[in-house]
């Protein structure tokens, strides 16, 4: 959701004057909050109370009675290109890699060797969009700032120098080593006297948890704790984030604070590293195994995990310290 902020901004621009609209599911609707380039969000819980057939004809006859002129469809399932056909839009732009992209009246070449941003505004081009790229924009607002003011403050970590540090992935070889994260933190703090704090989702509680036994400097876990915006509200007030390849990177980069992510099992070449000049990569680039799947993994296929175990703390620490 993050990686189609700017295709939402880039459609407002090309037509100021008119109404967009955005069809997501409940989990990710929160991106879209305070959003100045959208006039409505719809959400769609697909994955759970709306699930069936008959939920779904209830969507194709609400989005037909909105009398829509354009879809865009940067999701390539063939639920998302049946739901915009049915529905009755004349123009219908999707990727020819769609499950359904016979059933739009334009399907644009998915480029596999670009950024997703710029795939994503590439559905744009039959309108007359060139090649400027727009970077993804989240818009915290009051309510999200005083959240983050009240935390900071009840840990006197107002204006203090912050490092967000999001060791969480839904899959495991994409996490680096959990004593190496420790390892950044107490370096960070030694060093510099800079706090690190802890981000992710629920399910990163656990990991967060253990990662906080190795850990002998001052720091505080807001794992699970934080909304999607509120957390991108925190990493706003932070002078870097330290990440894998997974979603707080593109958080990070949507409030413009350098990402350094971690890439194992993935490869930048897939298009979903942090986006912008003042963002890194930290890969080992010598291992003929990488990448060994779209996704990463449950486990390396080669049991040595070499593409994490040869990023070593100090390489990440020093990295981190350009930003500080």
């Amino acid at each position: 959701m993050v990686l189609v902020t700017p295709l939402i901004e880039a459609a407002k621009e090309l037509y100021p004057n008119a109404e967009i609209h955005a069809l997501v599911i409940p989990q990710t609707a929160v991106l879209l909050k305070n959003n100045p380039h959208l006039d409505k969000v719809w959400q769609y819980d697909k994955r759970s109370g709306e699930r069936g057939f008959r939920a779904f004809r209830f969507w194709i006859r609400r989005i037909r009675e909105q009398h829509y002129d354009v879809a865009l469809v940067p999701h390539r399932s063939l639920r998302s290109a049946v739901l915009v056909y049915a529905a009755r839009i004349p123009i219908r732009i999707g990727f020819k890699s769609s499950a359904g992209r016979w059933l739009f009246s334009r399907a644009i070449s998915y480029s596999k060797q670009s950024h997703e941003i710029e795939r994503n505004l590439d559905l744009l081009r039959p309108f007359g969009w060139e090649d400027k790229v727009i970077p993804p924009r989240l818009f915290p607002a009051e309510p999200e700032h005083d959240r983050i003011d009240r935390i900071l403050s009840a840990y006197d970590l107002i204006d203090k120098p912050l490092v967000a540090i999001a060791p969480g992935s839904v899959w495991p070889t994409k996490r680096w080593l959990k004593k190496r994260f420790a390892e950044v933190i107490d370096q960070l703090w030694e060093q510099r006297r800079v706090q690190c704090i802890l981000v992710g989702g629920p399910d990163d509680e656990a990991l967060s948890n253990e990662i906080l036994q190795y850990v002998h400097a001052p720091c505080i876990s807001l794992t699970g704790q934080l909304s999607l915006l509120e957390s991108a509200e925190l990493l706003s007030r932070c002078k870097a984030a330290l990440t894998n390849d997974s979603a707080p990177c593109h958080l990070s980069v949507s409030v413009s604070t350098p990402a350094v992510a971690i890439f194992g099992p993935t490869v930048t070449a897939f298009g979903f590293a942090p986006f912008g000049q003042n963002n890194q990569v930290l890969e080992t680039m010598d291992l003929d195994c990488r990448p060994c799947g779209i996704h990463g993994g449950i486990k390396c296929p080669k049991k040595h995990f070499l593409c994490m175990k040869r990023i070593q703390t100090d390489k990440v620490v020093q990295t981190l310290e350009q930003y500080l």
